[in-house]
């Protein structure tokens, strides 16, 4: 089953395409899918959390494959964006969201064409974004993200994953930290008494105890705040965790290193960052991830090739990711192009 068949038959309108890493292939799904859906006449929404589609990666220098847009495509992106794209475009509607690359608009390709997509950086603003698009016509709407711009999670629940060899030359991370994230990233939501306690209180962090009773905790999110962590779990022994807000790695790691199990209620795996070691431990002492509103895997993409020169057999590769992580698919957009 190809991507395109998996978005149909689940009748999926928005996806967030996650990279689990810099040129871990993410783009070339993007590219997979906006081929398969022209193909079908689709017409299409592309936006990004971020700037994606630039020739050249500003953080190592290294050129990057473009995002190439059929006629009739519509195209949220910041003005800076619109014009370094070599397509063509016509009804462009200013949408009045800021970005570094200026005010981002709706502008629909009237000639085929790179497209560089610079979008909003926050959830609301990428929610106004799509529905527009949706009211122009958009059969379908991708948003081109990475993951540390994960907040398309908290709009699209739908998911895409590029897993690709640039991660680790060797085979076996690969398939670990892929394991980890996908694992994360299906956080199935909380049992029905869990969601009652957790009724009408959908801000800010809580400890809540066997016995009913709840504190609230002196912060909202969990960035930054693996100190304040441990000092409260130092007098805390709670039943279950729960954070409105990003839990951060460090965060995270804190209760990884905990002897007991915890359970750990968050709003959206979409704000979950945890190493693929800290994962490992939270989970092997016991420990249980919830998600209040649980995001859906669609399927993981394989790249074998890295452009730090190593690759793998393609075969190997996938195999190896589809034991791992079924029952979610794993395909590689190459076959079907």
């Amino acid at each position: 089953m190809s991507l395109h068949d998996i978005l149909r038959s689940q009748e999926v309108d928005r996806v967030f395409i996650l990279g689990m890493a810099k040129n871990a292939g993410k783009t070339f799904t993007l590219n997979h899918l906006v081929r398969s859906a022209s193909r079908q006449g689709e017409r299409l929404g592309l936006t990004s959390t971020g700037r994606d589609g630039e020739p050249l990666d500003l953080v190592t220098g290294k050129a990057k494959p473009s995002i190439f847009c059929p006629r009739g495509t519509l195209v949220a992106s910041a003005r800076l964006a619109l014009d370094a794209s070599s397509a063509s475009f016509v009804n462009e509607e200013a949408m009045g969201i800021d970005t570094p690359l200026g005010e981002v608009s709706i502008a629909e390709v009237s000639g085929e064409g790179n497209v560089e997509l610079a979008g909003p950086l926050f959830a609301g603003e990428l929610e106004c974004l799509l529905e527009r698009m949706e009211e122009r016509g958009a059969r379908r709407a991708f948003v081109d993200g990475s993951l540390d711009r994960r907040a398309a999670g908290r709009v699209v629940e739908d998911l895409i994953l590029a897993v690709g060899a640039v991660v680790s030359r060797r085979l076996d991370e690969i398939v670990e930290a892929a394991t980890s994230l996908v694992e994360q990233l299906r956080a199935p939501p909380p049992p029905e008494h869990v969601l009652e306690a957790l009724e009408g209180r959908a801000s800010g962090c809580s400890f809540f105890r066997e016995d009913g009773s709840r504190e609230a905790l002196p912060f909202s999110s969990m960035l930054g705040r693996s100190r304040e962590l441990a000092r409260v779990l130092d007098d805390e022994s709670p039943f279950a965790i729960y954070v409105a807000g990003a839990v951060g790695e460090d965060s995270f790691a804190t209760l990884a290193r905990r002897d007991s199990p915890v359970r750990l209620v968050i709003r959206n795996a979409a704000s979950l960052f945890a190493r693929p070691s800290d994962w490992r431990s939270f989970v092997g002492k016991g420990g249980v991830c919830y998600a209040v509103q649980p995001l859906r895997l669609l399927a993981v993409t394989v790249n074998p090739y890295s452009p730090e020169g190593w690759e793998f057999p393609p075969d190997e590769f996938k195999f190896a990711l589809e034991e791992a992580l079924a029952p979610v698919p794993v395909i590689n957009p190459a076959i079907y192009d």
